[in-house]
């Protein structure tokens, strides 16, 4: 995956206004996707990141076509965290996210691994909902286009 600059961070009362840019740099991008996925293990940033480029080389490797995917793993509520993504993919049925993510977070009859797929719709706010912890620095977050 293409490590975003990590480097733009900055801290206080800035932060808004350079989530308005990311906001506006995502928008920039033709997304069909916005996804969240959990898991009912603790997941750590560096577990979000294996999962994640695991998610981007299968998709393309099923779908043999282009891909975007632009993620950011936050901390969830119950404990670890969990990502959201923004996805460009031909996929109508959303069946691809979900089978790959069942793969590569080793979901299994009975657990609780989830992933929450919606057709991505512009304006909306998925890429604000995307993006609203970028600027945290318990975050990590990446792009990858195939």
């Amino acid at each position: 995956m293409n490590r975003v600059n990590q480097h733009s961070r900055v801290s206080g009362s800035k932060d808004e206004k350079v989530v308005k840019e990311w906001i506006n740099l995502m928008n920039t991008f033709e997304w069909t996707h916005f996804t969240t996925f959990t898991t009912c293990y603790p997941l750590s940033l560096s577990s979000a990141r294996t999962k994640m480029e695991r998610m981007a080389n299968y998709i393309s490797q099923i779908l043999k076509q282009n891909l975007t995917i632009f993620w950011v793993a936050e901390p969830h509520k119950s404990d670890g965290y969990h990502i959201h993504a923004l996805f460009n993919i031909e996929d109508k049925k959303n069946s691809t996210i979900k089978k790959v993510w069942d793969k590569v977070s080793g979901s299994k009859p009975g657990n609780s691994n989830k992933c929450t797929v919606e057709v991505y719709q512009k304006g909306m706010g998925g890429a604000g909902y995307t993006v609203k912890n970028l600027m945290s620095e318990k975050v990590d977050y990446d792009i990858s286009i195939k």
